[in-house]
């Protein structure tokens, strides 16, 4: 297994274990959801320590079709994918830690407010999405190498 492949369980290690630990030093609302998404999470990880190889080469072979439409495709893509993630963690953040639900967020917050956040939602799957091309790219040559090696 390579090293970065290492130190990503490695971190994913550390991350799931810094979400168990958080309910002991803080109130968390909605304690059930919060362990289950945990818990999910964490079988994620394992699966994909288990199946590292077939999910390389179903990227690979995903990648393979995607990097052959135009740039800015890719880049709609991943930014929408990254909209959606961040958009979901910061609602799952509110309403872990202040039992605040998602509808009660957008009709309690001002409507310049609400342009300001998806402003800055959108800057940042931006700039996110368009280094997961990079990277995506990157990881296919290495794996295009390893091929034909």
């Amino acid at each position: 297994m390579p090293i970065r492949q290492k130190k990503k369980y490695a971190a994913g290690c550390i991350a799931v274990l810094l979400l168990c630990a958080i309910p002991f030093f803080t109130h968390i609302y909605y304690l059930p959801i919060y362990v289950s998404a945990v818990a999910v999470i964490t079988i994620w990880l394992l699966g994909e320590a288990v199946f590292h190889k077939k999910l390389e080469e179903r990227f690979y072979y995903r990648w393979s079709k995607i990097r052959n439409w135009p740039h800015h495709y890719q880049l709609a893509r991943s930014v929408v994918l990254y909209l959606f993630f961040i958009t979901t963690m910061l609602l799952l953040g509110r309403l872990f830690a202040n039992g605040t639900p998602p509808a009660m967020l957008i009709r309690e917050a001002q409507i310049g407010d609400l342009l300001l956040y998806t402003a800055v939602l959108i800057l940042l799957s931006g700039y996110m999405g368009s280094s997961v091309v990079k990277q995506n790219e990157k990881k296919y040559q290495q794996l295009e190498e390893e091929k034909q090696a």
